[in-house]
């Protein structure tokens, strides 16, 4: 796990633009959750709503969830395809659990992609990339 600024990313994780991180599992299922960037600088996570159901079918950039928070609500949006397979109610009911343990247990859905996994992947930004230094060196800028 690197650590830029005061914040972690784990090195085998996919990032998006949008502050979801996505991991992929031995058997081609999907998690996904909010990085420890987004989770330190919602400030005062009240609730983590899960709308989209177990077994609905979803689009990438497709909205899943909200995190209302102190200063508002943000969308969480999905950047893979695919059947949501679960759903973190811990997090529904400890919104915390995001910010003590982002890439453990406070992970939001899992999905089983229907699509070709690594066109979609390809998308996304891995730590240590070049373009992932520079977007997130932009968002440090923007948020403080």
């Amino acid at each position: 796990m690197s650590k830029i600024s005061d914040y972690k990313f784990p090195e085998d994780l996919y990032y998006s633009e949008r502050h979801i991180w996505v991991k992929v599992e031995k058997d081609r299922m999907v998690t996904l959750g909010l990085t420890d960037f987004a989770s330190k600088n919602v400030d005062d996570i009240v609730l983590i709503e899960l709308f989209l159901k177990e077994g609905s079918k979803i689009q990438s950039n497709q909205p899943f969830g909200a995190l209302d928070s102190s200063k508002g609500t943000n969308i969480l949006y999905s950047p893979v395809s695919g059947e949501l397979i679960k759903r973190n109610r811990k997090v529904m009911m400890d919104p915390l659990v995001i910010v003590k343990k982002p890439y453990t247990l406070g992970w939001l859905i899992k999905i089983m992609p229907s699509f070709s996994l690594n066109d979609e992947l390809a998308y996304l930004m891995k730590e240590g990339e070049p373009e992932f230094v520079k977007w997130l060196k932009n968002e440090i800028e923007k948020y403080k």
